[in-house]
């Protein structure tokens, strides 16, 4: 969740929710700094929470990653690890034990240990901060300021492929089926081969 309002009464603005199949509130995490991200508009609500084997990892506008016990979110305060990572937008991708981030200043990749502790990998050596994706042996993600679609090494974060696609929407993820990635763009959709 995300954008909240209230910076006196704590309303699960700031958060990461579990829901039943009825969407009855069943736990919840927020970082004990809640009402100051409320009031600086620094929320969690920018990136989707990612689950990396028992742990859930939670990164927003503040740029700190928080990492969860996905068995127990912990409430207020109750993270297992945290640590600065990035402002992160749209969704992450997992591979294992590594989450690709999409970052502001570009795709950050980190590792989640067994005891939650965050790991940094890399960061890309382009400014890609589109949703990644992975596939093909390879992290795909659009600089959706310069319209590009990038692929890549998802060891070092170096860029192996580059391919001007066009005007790109923010936080599109392109999708990927076979062979092509097909990233999506303001005239349509790209059916990307051989890269």
């Amino acid at each position: 969740m995300g954008n909240g309002e209230s910076s006196q009464a704590y309303d699960h603005s700031d958060a990461v929710l579990s829901l039943s199949p009825r969407l009855d509130l069943v736990d919840s995490f927020s970082p004990a700094r809640w009402a100051s991200d409320n009031e600086a508009d620094l929320d969690l609500g920018s990136m989707g929470p990612a689950l990396v084997g028992d742990h859930v990892l939670a990164v927003g506008k503040s740029g700190v990653g928080y990492v969860l016990d996905a068995a127990r979110l912990g409430g207020v305060g109750g993270q297992l690890t945290e640590q600065p990572i990035c402002a992160a937008y749209g969704g992450s991708a997992v591979d294992g034990s590594t989450v690709y981030l999409p970052c502001s200043a570009g795709t950050r990749a980190v590792g989640i240990d067994a005891d939650g502790a965050i790991t940094p990998r890399w960061k890309a050596t382009v400014r890609a901060n589109g949703p990644p994706v992975v596939g093909g042996n390879a992290v795909w993600v659009t600089d959706y300021h310069r319209g590009l679609l990038c692929a890549l090494d998802p060891e070092s974060g170096g860029i192996r492929a580059q391919i001007d696609v066009g005007e790109l929407p923010h936080f599109a993820s392109p999708s990927l089926a076979r062979d092509p990635c097909l990233p999506r763009h303001h005239d349509g959709v790209s059916a990307i081969t051989g890269i």
